[in-house]
């Protein structure tokens, strides 16, 4: 279905900046499942396509497929998919509140994307990562610190641990990959330095790296492969593929369909976007006002604070268009 590009200079837009896309949404289009709805179709204004699924990998789409009771048997069949070697699969798990109790004087807190434990008293974080971050084993590392002290009991008590787990789904556009192994799953534990033996198996982190699954839909043979396949290409997809007419993957395909949200939920979706605006603005803020206008200055402050938040001084250069010398010269002083 084609549209004239001025036929939408009135629509509101839902903009992604981090990829640049643009989604048109029609004011008389009515929230809920409509199957003769335009919603439902994708069709080209410009170069900008028409979404008819969420994204997995936005700051509120994997906590909107994942994070609600409904949808608990898809987050065990995707836990048991990335989670390998267990003597014995999740099949139950319960969710716990994502704010974590302040720890520190300022009363700082840490918020997961989703918190849960099992049934046999495992606890399990997931977070989602979309950009890059140059410290984020670090913090994965502090994340697993909040179900430890959670397990602390009042009197005695014997340090006994229930495992735990820190899962990180990093997104398949983050520029630059974290590139922590060549793998799309791979696991990381304690062991012993000289003989690689595991110290306990009561701490694991995972990471699922999506920019290393190049798998195609004739390829997917396993549970994980589904997974990946849909977490990584949802978004750009017009309807369920045929090896994914199954559930739990019908389940959540319907529930990212954008036509089956509420206007409410469309709204919580877009809560955040005001955030990464902001934050690309800042990027692009040097490209456009930066050197070639000699506001220095203004560089500068972009370049500090994109180090403060952990970009590498190559993945600045990239970002603000600017010679690596430059963004050396400006960190150096």
């Amino acid at each position: 279905m084609k549209r004239d590009v001025q036929d939408t200079r009135d629509l509101p837009l839902w903009i992604d900046p981090c990829v640049a896309d643009i989604v048109f949404y029609s004011p008389e289009i009515q929230y809920g499942r409509d199957e003769s709805s335009p919603i439902d179709r994708v069709w080209d204004a410009g170069s900008s396509p028409r979404y008819v699924f969420i994204d997995p990998f936005s700051d509120r789409g994997f906590k909107h497929l994942f994070s609600k009771p409904e949808s608990k048997a898809a987050l065990i069949s995707l836990l048991n998919s990335v989670l390998e070697g267990r003597e014995a699969p999740i099949v139950d798990i319960e969710y716990v509140n994502t704010e974590q109790i302040p720890v520190f004087a300022d009363g700082r807190k840490t918020v997961f994307d989703i918190y849960c434990i099992t049934s046999l008293g495992e606890h399990i974080i997931i977070e989602v990562q979309s950009s890059f971050q140059k410290h984020y084993v670090d913090r994965v590392i502090h994340y697993m610190t909040k179900p430890i002290l959670r397990q602390e009991v009042k009197g005695e008590w014997n340090y006994k641990l229930k495992k735990i787990y820190v899962v990180s789904f990093l997104d398949h556009r983050m520029s630059p990959p974290l590139m922590i192994s060549g793998r799309s799953v791979s696991s990381a534990g304690f062991y012993l330095d000289q003989t690689m033996e595991k110290l306990t198996d009561k701490l694991a982190f995972i990471f699922i790296e999506a920019y290393n699954f190049n798998k195609t839909e004739g390829d997917l043979k396993t549970m994980q492969d589904r997974w990946l396949y849909t977490l990584k290409h949802m978004r750009g997809l017009s309807e369920v593929p045929e090896c994914l007419r199954m559930e739990p993957f019908l389940e959540i395909f319907e529930r990212a369909r954008i036509s089956n949200m509420t206007q409410e939920e469309i709204e919580q979706l877009d809560v955040i976007k005001k955030e990464r605006w902001d934050r690309y603005s800042e990027i692009t803020s040097a490209r456009e006002y930066g050197r070639e206008e000699g506001d220095f200055q203004r560089l500068s402050q972009i370049v500090v604070n994109l180090s403060m938040n952990g970009f590498e001084v190559n993945a600045i250069a990239d970002l603000v268009n600017e010679p690596l010398h430059i963004v050396k010269e400006i960190l150096e002083k």
